[in-house]
């Protein structure tokens, strides 16, 4: 029997300041991912439901939030193939959309994620922040997941690094057989 074992890191950090909270990345995230991704340019990075985001292009529904591109997560209008990565913090649920957002469009995961990796150049990254584990979508490949705790009494958040198919594959898995 084979098995992949996925490369996994464990951070804890602080959560934001309170002008960027609820919605935010734990403080230090953004950087921190960027350089695991090898410093991708900034102009080729989008932050789908990035309102707040701080390194890259920013797509959020809201106006309000000054982004880059106002859209709907769902109906990207942008080019295929384009950006090195993508990533997506979305709400957890509808109730937690309308709650701290007032954004009643149902959260459909499969259609987001979708447009995502349409998005994303080949062997580029979706990135995919959630507080439940997300299936690896169509077209990509497990590349790395980060365990994001940001402090005692806070939930922690499951960082999902996928490669987007393309001729670079598994770069961070390792694989173990009865072989061995």
């Amino acid at each position: 029997m084979t098995e992949a074992v996925l490369g996994t890191l464990v951070w804890t950090l602080p959560r934001p300041n309170p002008p960027y909270y609820p919605g935010s990345f734990p403080l230090h995230f953004e950087k921190r991912l960027w350089r695991l991704l090898g410093k991708p340019n900034p102009e080729l990075i989008l932050h789908v439901f990035g309102g707040a985001a701080k390194i890259g292009k920013r797509v959020d529904i809201k106006p309000e939030t000054e982004p880059d591109y106002i859209m709907d997560a769902h109906a990207l209008d942008l080019p295929p193939n384009f950006f090195k990565a993508v990533i997506c913090d979305p709400p957890y649920s509808d109730e937690e959309n309308k709650e701290l957002y007032d954004v009643e469009i149902p959260l459909k995961q499969k259609t987001w994620i979708k447009e995502a990796v349409r998005v994303c150049q080949n062997d580029g990254f979706v990135v995919l922040y959630s507080d439940k584990w997300i299936p690896k979508p169509p077209k990509c490949s497990y590349w790395m997941r980060i365990i994001v705790l940001p402090g005692q009494n806070h939930r922690g958040r499951i960082c999902h690094i996928f490669m987007k198919d393309g001729g670079q594959k598994y770069s961070q898995f390792t694989t173990k057989g009865e072989d061995e």
